[in-house]
């Protein structure tokens, strides 16, 4: 329902109050401000003024007849009691006739209802619709129903709402078919006394005995008034016998400049004249004109709406109102056909030179393209559109430079539109311009494109540009766009220096070199040095650091760098960026539980081991040690035919990734040096830490025992890790006699997981209580959570809600997402994909681990 304007309160009479068997005295209202009651109601007795009185069982907020409710249309009328949970109401037509009727208790209403016709609905209800063409021009025009089992009010039941237009419609509810009459209330009636009611259901239109489904057509008729003639009449009929209103007719409505309409809704067809005082057309004693549909009447001349009677794309009724030549194409002789100057160019039809300025309408070049707007005419294009086909080329260009179609974007079909051709050196009328059997699309083209990024937050970088030998017009088919402000986590990048772009592009292309200028000067306390490039990997979820491969140009203020795709990409000061995944949160602190561990890594380095086996080694091996918390300690003991101590217990992260990274795979296996040293350095220990050997090899396993006896009697356990496909009963024997558990991982991806695991027994060995039950483990939110941009979070164990936005913690935080590389079997948390920030244990650089 479409609200239109209010009704405003009527006063009433103080004796008008008697009319109802309620008492008027207005009493305090014992309100609830969230409460609300909205009432509609349909005004099926055409009340000029419904009013709404309401009331409950110990106030009367109101006095009769209450408040004026608001007009929504289709003659539906509502209004909202605030305040009140439960009230009765009483409908009235300001005071005089009421519903229910006096001496009756009101509607009991909650919520929000609908009234019509005696029912009541917890929607609007759809009912049935009839309209009515008032044929006969009744002055009242009522309708009756019923059905088998119903009957509406009693005859000559309810008035019909009058359109406006010589339509009646009516709305019939609570049923689903019904047979209907018509009548004036004065004796006549549709259909006749004694016959059946039409059968109504859904929405009809009855005209004259004919039903139907929509709406039956009318006429419409524009006549311009002539010289002398005061505002026209319109006289109408359909035959002799019947007829439209009594001469002279209805009066014509004007529409401005001189025309005046009249819409004839009695007849699909009509005969028509037209009538001012004592002038006629046609004249006294001629028939009518025949009109349908919409048509236009000027000087004798008749048209409809889609007649052209000279070609010159302007309807008729269009050169009627303009006053241009309805049987000539260029009125004004100036070389363009009247509806191209009217629909295409706006110049006028009836003047050679519109502007006045020597040179004629055909002449001109509108749109400063090289081409006349004649020439524009005879070619089919746009007058009005410097480049007609948008293909980077003016058409005064393309018709007398490069020969190309200016209504085509690419001419020779290459798919390079002919703008790109021309700005790529290729010819725009050939698909392979030099002849070597690639088409000009796939040629690769050497291109730069620079967009200007400066942000007045972020004003460090200025412009960002990409150098690309690549296919395509990169000035078209790539993008780069600051993504400040829209990607919440780039935009929050720890160390950021500036604003991150995104760099999308449909060229195919091998390599590109992104560059980023800066401004010296807004760096602050950033040094040149510390600027690296730095891009967002989507698959993994993780920001990359380029710094090895960041090119930094001092002298001209730019990074560069070589790339083979493209995604988001920032400058960090990347010391800044180091530094904050340097500082490791330890989950176990606080936690009740407090384990450390020394760990004593021993790796075989002998033969066996080159290739990708001692790769993926040191790969797990640097990624479990970046788990490591400050109060963890590890040493590094590599073994071939010999044991050799490569980093001692107390050692930083750092020297013991120095470690793993130089070992080297050669010469013969003996696994008891490498064990045995590993389990004397533990013992050698004096801390209170957990301690465990993790011991990689490739299941060639000497005599091992007396070690192994060490470890037992010192409380150390054995993870081994078998990197060869073949069972060890030995390695099984080591893990089962000291508490630990033996892997076998032949691929990257299993070392990987056997990490993981011994991780998630050892590493991830915390207190998992979460107080408010949002998700997180209170531990995560008072020691902070790491997000994939290198952002510390913390939120309060003791509020699922930390910042009232309705959101739990776990939900905005995205929780964690679990995968195949890390399975904590303790852990219980929903996989919720929103937002997908990632979250980290320790500095995160397990880059398999975000969940």
């Amino acid at each position: 329902m479409s609200i239109k304007k209010i009704i405003s309160v009527l006063v009433v009479t103080a004796m008008m109050f008697t009319m109802l068997a309620i008492p008027v005295t207005a009493n305090a209202v014992e309100t609830n401000s969230t409460a609300k009651i909205t009432v509609h109601y349909y005004n099926q007795n055409n009340w000029n003024n419904p009013y709404i009185y309401y009331y409950s069982d110990s106030n009367k907020p109101v006095v009769w007849p209450g408040n004026a409710m608001n007009a929504d249309g289709d003659n539906w009328y509502s209004y909202t009691i605030n305040n009140i949970e439960n009230a009765k109401v009483i409908f009235s037509d300001n005071g005089n006739s009421q519903n229910p009727k006096q001496n009756q208790e009101g509607f009991t209403v909650s919520g929000e209802k609908w009234y019509a016709c005696g029912a009541w609905y917890d929607s609007e209800p759809q009912g049935i619709t009839v309209h009515y063409q008032n044929y006969n021009n009744w002055n009242n025009v009522n309708l009756y129903w019923y059905n088998s089992s119903q009957k509406g009010t009693a005859w000559p039941g309810n008035a019909m709402s009058a359109d406006g237009d010589g339509w009646y419609t009516y709305k019939i509810f609570g049923v689903e078919q019904a047979k209907v009459l018509f009548n004036n209330g004065s004796g006549t009636q549709t259909p006749g006394q004694n016959q059946e009611g039409v059968t109504i259901s859904g929405e009809k239109w009855y005209r004259n005995g004919e039903l139907t489904d929509s709406r039956p057509d009318q006429v419409t008729v524009f006549f311009y008034n002539p010289n002398g003639w005061n505002a026209p009449n319109i006289y109408y009929y359909k035959n002799t016998s019947d007829t439209g209103k009594v001469w002279p007719g209805e009066a014509m409505k004007s529409v401005g400049n001189n025309w005046y309409s009249y819409t004839i809704t009695k007849y699909s067809s009509a005969k028509v004249l037209f009538n001012s005082g004592t002038n006629q057309i046609p004249d006294k004693n001629q028939e009518g004109f025949d009109v349908s549909g919409t048509m236009w009447y000027k000087d004798g001349k008749w048209c409809n709406g889609e007649t052209d009677r000279d070609n010159d794309t302007l309807p008729d009724y269009m050169e009627m109102i303009l006053n241009t030549d309805i049987n000539k194409a260029d009125t004004d002789g100036d070389g363009l056909p009247d509806g191209y100057e009217v629909l295409n160019l706006s110049t006028d039809p009836l003047k050679a030179d519109s502007d006045s300025n020597g040179t004629n309408d055909g002449d001109e070049d509108s749109d400063r393209d090289g081409l006349t707007n004649k020439q524009e005419y005879t070619l089919g294009i746009d007058p009005t559109l410097l480049d007609t086909d948008n293909d980077g080329l003016n058409d005064g260009d393309e018709v007398n430079v490069y020969y190309t179609d200016p209504l085509k974007a690419d001419t020779d079909g290459d798919t390079l539109s002919d703008g790109d051709d021309v700005a790529l050196g290729f010819s725009p009328l050939l698909q392979d311009t030099n002849g070597n059997g690639i088409l000009d699309c796939d040629e690769k083209v050497q291109q730069n494109i620079t967009e200007t990024v400066k942000s007045n937050d972020k004003p460090q970088i200025t412009d960002v540009s990409v150098n690309i030998n690549g296919t395509g017009n990169v000035k078209n088919n790539t993008t780069i766009e600051s993504i400040y402000g829209k990607d919440a986590l780039s935009s929050d990048v720890v160390g950021l220096v500036g604003v991150p772009v995104e760099i999308t592009s449909d060229s195919t292309f091998d390599t590109a070199v992104i560059t980023f200028k800066y401004d010296e000067s807004k760096l602050g306390n950033t040094p040149e040095e510390n600027l690296a490039i730095m891009w967002y990997d989507e698959e993994n979820g993780i920001y990359q650091l380029l710094d090895k491969d960041t090119v930094l140009d001092k002298e001209n203020n730019t990074v560069s760098y070589n790339t083979k795709h493209f995604s988001k990409y920032m400058v960090v000061d990347k010391e800044v960026w180091y530094n904050t995944w340097r500082t490791n949160i330890d989950y176990r602190s606080g936690s009740g539980t407090n384990k450390y561990y020394d760990f004593a890594f021993v790796c075989d380095i002998s033969g066996s081991m080159s290739g990708s086996s001692i790769s993926y080694a040191k790969t797990a091996l640097n990624n479990f040690i970046d788990c490591m918390s400050d109060n963890d300690n590890g040493s590094v003991i590599a073994f071939d035919s010999s044991a050799y101590l490569l980093a001692s217990f107390g050692s930083s992260k750092d020297k013991l990734h120095s470690a793993v990274n130089s070992m080297n795979a050669r010469g013969g296996t003996n696994v008891s040096a490498g064990l045995t040293m590993g389990v004397n350095q533990l013992v050698a220990t004096s801390n209170t830490n957990e301690k465990a050997v993790i011991l990689i090899c490739d299941g060639d396993v000497n005599y091992i025992q007396p070690a192994v006896n060490t470890a037992v009697a010192n409380n150390i356990k054995i993870y081994p890790i078998n990197v060869v496909a073949s069972d060890n009963k030995i390695l099984q024997s080591v893990a089962d006699q000291t508490g630990g558990e033996l892997y076998y991982a032949y691929t990257a991806e299993q070392l990987l997981d056997a990490f993981s695991h011994i991780s998630s027994n050892n590493l991830l060995d915390f207190d998992l209580t979460d107080t408010d039950g949002d998700g997180l483990p209170d531990t995560f939110e008072k020691n902070g959570m790491r997000t994939t941009n290198g952002k510390i979070i913390y939120t309060d164990p003791t509020k699922a809600d930390t910042d009232g936005d309705g959101i739990s913690d776990g939900d905005e935080m995205g929780l964690l997402r679990k995968s195949s590389a890390l399975t904590i079997q303790s852990f219980d948390f929903p996989t919720l994909a929103l937002p997908d920030i990632g979250m980290y244990f320790g500095n995160g650089l397990f880059s398999k681990n975000v969940f």
